[in-house]
């Protein structure tokens, strides 16, 4: 699940966000135990639809 923040507009190109990864449930991979990922900002990038269009 993500959580919204502020999103930054680039005219004819994209939009760049950080939301929020919730935490969740991983397994070190190394002793196979259970852990908890904590909760994290991510980077993402989202194009307009009309770009890279001629």
């Amino acid at each position: 699940m993500y959580f919204l923040t502020p999103t930054y507009l680039l005219a004819g190109f994209g939009s760049f966000e950080r939301p929020l990864r919730s935490k969740r449930e991983g397994r070190n991979p190394q002793t196979n135990e259970p852990m908890t990922i904590p909760m994290t900002k991510v980077p993402a990038f989202f194009a307009l639809s009309s770009f890279g269009k001629k």
